[in-house]
């Protein structure tokens, strides 16, 4: 480290990543920006997890080691950011890993912006499960050009997956705002309050095209994997509930929340609970809080047919409904 203030703070929130922990250090203390501190908090592994952080801490003097037992990814998000110096904050989940160049190129555009509190990046999809390492580019904001915005110019990217970790947050954005991690249970879902509160708090926002970071699809212990049908929904009320604290207005914005319940609602129904009545009441709390005629103005047939499916279901509306999906699907197979 060259300096006393490092330029990236890089956090690590980490449980039972044996089997790709090294790949991860690896790519990030291999970056060729130097200046960095590596913060690994570990939630309590019982695989071989900590000895690997604590070897690559023996031979890195920027690697840190915290170990706090039953720390879920939250917790371990925000014990990390609490001891971090750095400038700016990065974050690297422990089975992913990043290009070389990943934060040299992030911390060199937010020195030309000096204005902005988020530098934001596209990422890959990382397919290696099979030896074939297989890598798809997720292009945010199609047909956009880099650039600097803020969340009223450009709200179609609420609507898009939280990729938290594909960007650095100001250090002193994320404490001057009080932004933190939900200390949920496991991984919970927590970045998605975490990247709704960030996005729309943010003064200016950079966005550039490159992509740096290797999001792993072939993880069958990933929290993409959801297990516990009510995560979603609780994740979703707390969004909302910021959404009314910071008084959110503008309609394109809350439309994209509205957007995230009829998606998360989708993936809770591909969820067997256990518990349908539960479930039922919560689905059913979470689409009370859609204003009706903002949701109406904005979206698709078939998203306004899911949402009178949920709300007033009379047979009616239900026949509409399966007929429109039914069309959205054919016009959008042969568009």
């Amino acid at each position: 480290m060259t300096s006393a203030v490092p330029k990236v703070s890089v956090i690590l929130s980490v449980f039972n990543n044996e089997r790709y922990i090294r790949q991860c250090l690896d790519s990030v203390c291999g970056q060729s920006i130097r200046d960095i501190e590596i913060i690994c908090v570990d939630g309590g592994s019982t695989d071989g997890t900590v000895l690997i952080l604590d070897e690559y801490a023996g031979k890195d003097s920027r690697v840190r080691v915290i170990c706090k037992d039953g720390a879920g990814y939250g917790e371990g998000m925000n014990i990390g950011i609490g001891a971090a110096s750095g400038e700016y904050i990065g974050i690297v989940e422990g089975d992913d890993f990043i290009d070389i160049r990943m934060y040299e190129q992030l911390f060199a555009a937010a020195s030309n912006h000096p204005e902005a509190d988020i530098i934001k990046s596209t990422y890959w999809k990382y397919y290696g499960g099979d030896g074939s390492k297989e890598v798809k580019k997720f292009v945010r904001f199609k047909n956009t050009k880099p650039g600097v915005f803020n969340i009223h110019d450009r709200p179609e990217i609420l609507g898009d997956h939280p990729s938290i970790w594909s960007a650095i947050y100001r250090s002193s954005f994320l404490a001057g705002k009080g932004i933190r991690f939900v200390e949920a249970p496991g991984a919970g879902w927590v970045d998605n309050p975490f990247f709704f509160e960030a996005l729309c708090l943010a003064g200016k926002i950079v966005w550039i095209p490159d992509a740096f970071y290797y999001y792993r699809q072939d993880n069958p212990q990933a929290s993409s994997h959801l297990n516990d049908c009510f995560i979603p929904f609780l994740r979703l009320n707390e969004m909302y509930d910021f959404a009314e604290l910071v008084g959110i207005m503008d309609e394109a914005i809350l439309y994209r929340l509205y957007k995230r319940t009829i998606l998360y609602y989708k993936k809770v129904k591909c969820c067997v609970s256990g518990d349908a009545d539960k479930e039922s009441v919560l689905i059913k709390k979470m689409f009370a809080r859609i204003d009706r005629s903002i949701f109406i103005r904005y979206a698709n047939p078939l998203e306004i047919m899911i949402f009178f499916k949920v709300v007033n279901p009379p047979k009616k509306i239900l026949l509409l409904f399966e007929r429109w999906k039914w069309i959205f699907h054919i016009t959008k197979h042969y568009s």
